[in-house]
């Protein structure tokens, strides 16, 4: 299926619809604004015929536009050819493999100019997501008291291991990190995965759900990993003694918090699912996706 098998009969028919509701609706429109100048009886009698016409066109109108869209949800972002994200990359100089060949061996890339900046902009993205969801500001770094410490890269077991031994109390919780390592109340642990994602295992390991994040890759026509979340329940809590605080008598026995990692974003995996998704046949001219918009032009002139 095509654009135009879908574009000829169905949406102009929609535009039909949608048209003739308008016109019937603007009658209605200028009956009402007569009700100031004529007798109301008449006028009311008068308004009754194109209103339920108004009211059948709108359904109609409604049905049309759910149908169209089922039949376009069906058409990807396509044309004669697809070029896989490499491709893509390195028609926009985006990407330089021919450097990077003398450093680093099969599926090594340098990001240049765009890519570099399409990069960052994810990198910021995450930054801005967290900060509406009121996570920490501070991506590495973790106060204690006086002391100051920072994280790697990778630091879901160090940030686990980091609340050894400790009651902590409910109203601390939930506390994160850009790895989105969570310690959170036991009821609410679930919640955190109640999300529109791709389920690929149920569980792995001492996990006990988890959830993969995946999109379309257009050229590989299949859906490729960009993330995943897991709900450990209490089974790191109990190896590293991170309880509850105790705070009724009936609360004899050890409670455990539950703890759960989610990868918030791997950049390099979006940015090529980006370019493959939205690229278009003027290769050589760089589009940005509708998430990734140059500064408006009052801004620009602003220096950090």
């Amino acid at each position: 299926m095509t654009s135009a098998d879908v574009g000829s009969p169905l949406i102009n028919t929609f535009i039909s619809v949608d048209f003739n509701a308008n016109g019937l609706s603007k009658q209605v429109n200028a009956v009402q604004k007569k009700f100031v100048k004529e007798p109301a009886d008449n006028l009311i009698v008068k308004k009754k015929v194109p209103d339920a016409q108004v009211e059948a066109k709108q359904k109609g109108t409604k049905d049309f536009e759910a149908l169209m869209r089922k039949k376009a949800s069906g058409i990807g972002n396509s044309w004669a050819y697809i070029m896989p994200h490499h491709e893509v990359l390195l028609g926009l100089d985006a990407m330089d493999l021919n450097r990077v060949a003398k450093v680093a061996g099969h599926r090594g890339y340098y990001l240049t100019n765009e890519g570099i900046e399409l990069n960052q902009a994810l990198i910021l993205y995450a930054s801005i997501l967290q900060k509406k969801d009121q996570f920490d500001k501070e991506l590495y770094k973790v106060i204690a008291d006086k002391d100051k410490k920072y994280l790697i890269a990778t630091s879901e077991q160090h940030i686990l291991a980091f609340h050894t031994d400790e009651w902590i109390e409910k109203s601390q919780l939930p506390f994160e990190k850009v790895e989105q390592f969570i310690v959170d109340d036991l009821e609410k642990s679930w919640e955190v995965l109640s999300k529109p994602w791709v389920e690929i295992s149920s569980s792995e390991y001492c996990s006990a759900m988890r959830y993969d994040l995946e999109a379309w890759f257009p050229f590989q026509k299949g859906y490729k990993e960009l993330g995943l979340c897991s709900n450990f329940m209490d089974y790191h809590a109990h190896w590293l003694e991170v309880r509850c605080s105790l705070k009724t008598k009936d609360q004899a026995s050890k409670l455990y918090y539950h703890m759960l990692n989610g990868m918030l974003v791997a950049t390099e995996r979006a940015l090529c699912c980006l370019v493959e998704n939205y690229q278009t046949p003027e290769i050589h001219s760089f589009i940005y996706s509708p998430w990734v918009k140059e500064l408006p032009k009052g801004l620009q002139k602003k220096t950090a």
